[in-house]
């Protein structure tokens, strides 16, 4: 008797996550796992189904006119085995961080990713999870808040602390940013969610290279929408 083998070698590669994702004729692994990609990837989050998924894939979405490309950034980074996927580009419109303050909570950028979350398609919204999120005040005080779509923390973003007060007790870096090169989104600099340690009028963000940077509460900055599927 001929015993076929599965070449595990094709899913190992970094793919785009669709029903018919076919590697081999006749195979197709998430043809019952749900209708979209969101829906395919809670569905393996959920039921710990990591065969065919791995950190790498991917997948498009248009959110309010523009198309996104969504990349598993890696499973169960703020431990409830979910799947962090950050997008290739920023958001088209740049916006000033605050008006007020450079605290992330009830910003102009905290309400602007509530608005991204608010106009996402049904065939993302429902699998996007609301995230309990660590925010680190100028004292150094770690405090939590619920949000479904947001920017990267400093230490999320560059494994180190630059102008924030965050430590290792909250934050680990994303594993999707190892170098300079990897942070860098549509040929703009964006802002991080943290609070400047020195300064509150100013904010940790990411510069047009790569490398880190802080910029005024009133500049002009691109947003770069994450989130949880789960």
């Amino acid at each position: 008797m001929t015993v076929f083998q599965m070449p595990f070698y094709f899913a190992y590669e970094n793919k785009r996550i669709t029903p018919g994702f076919e590697p081999i004729p006749g195979w197709k692994p998430f043809a019952n796992y749900g209708s979209s990609p969101a829906q395919i990837i809670a569905h393996c989050v959920r039921s710990k189904d990591f065969s065919v998924l791995h950190a790498g894939d991917y997948f498009d979405e248009t959110v309010n006119g523009t198309t996104y490309r969504w990349t598993i950034a890696e499973f169960n980074h703020y431990g409830r085995g979910e799947a962090l996927l950050v997008p290739d580009k920023l958001m088209p419109d740049n916006t000033r961080f605050s008006d007020k303050d450079n605290l992330y909570i009830d910003s102009t950028l905290d309400w602007k990713f509530k608005d991204f979350y608010r106009v996402m398609p049904d065939s993302l919204k429902p699998y996007v999870l609301e995230m309990s999120l660590p925010c680190t005040n100028v004292n150094g005080k770690v405090d939590y808040f619920d949000e479904h779509v947001f920017p990267p923390s400093e230490i999320e973003a560059f494994g180190t602390a630059k102008y924030s007060n965050e430590s290792s007790r909250g934050y680990t870096q994303w594993a999707c940013f190892t170098d300079n090169s990897s942070r860098i989104r549509s040929n703009r600099w964006y802002w991080l969610r943290s609070t400047h340690a020195n300064s509150n009028i100013a904010i940790p963000a990411v510069n047009t290279d790569g490398s880190a940077v802080a910029a005024r509460i009133r500049a002009a900055g691109g947003a770069l929408p994450c989130f949880c599927i789960g």
